[in-house]
């Protein structure tokens, strides 16, 4: 069964995967799997950071799916907050369209689904200094054969 570690692999994997040429030529320098130390800046941007929540668990004669949320952060620093909206915008798309041809994450979980925060495009704090960027949240969910003891 694929775990929660594996799916992170595969969300890292896409995000670093990520380019736009439009408003600027830009690509992905880093993808936190896990979140940096709070007292660190970021100076690797554009970048992700990535950290998730067990949501639930389901247990059925030989069977357990668990539902995860992972909470995925895109930095954006550039000094032009108008810019750096526009340059989240088209990462926004680029995003869309890489996990649309894959909701399955190279098949470590049985399906994704992508949602935006509240709001998507949004003012994100890191190590005391803001950063234009966006807020999304993926839910995946895991379901495994399991034996009965």
């Amino acid at each position: 069964m694929a775990d929660i570690r594996t799916v992170m692999n595969k969300v890292t994997t896409l995000q670093e995967s990520l380019s736009i040429t439009a408003p600027v030529s830009s690509s992905i320098l880093r993808a936190y799997k896990y979140m940096p130390p709070m007292s660190s800046s970021l100076p690797d941007c554009p970048c992700w950071i990535n950290a998730w929540s067990l949501q639930n668990q389901e247990l059925a004669i030989s069977l357990r799916v668990l539902f995860y949320t992972i909470r995925m952060q895109l930095v954006i620093d550039d000094a032009d907050q108008d810019q750096a909206a526009d340059i989240a915008s088209a990462y926004m798309n680029a995003f869309i369209d890489e996990h649309y041809k894959d909701v399955q994450l190279d098949g470590s979980c049985n399906v994704s689904y992508l949602r935006g925060g509240d709001p998507t495009l949004a003012v994100l704090s890191w190590a005391g200094r803001d950063y234009i960027g966006l807020d999304l949240y993926l839910d995946v969910e895991l379901k495994a054969a399991v034996g009965i003891s």
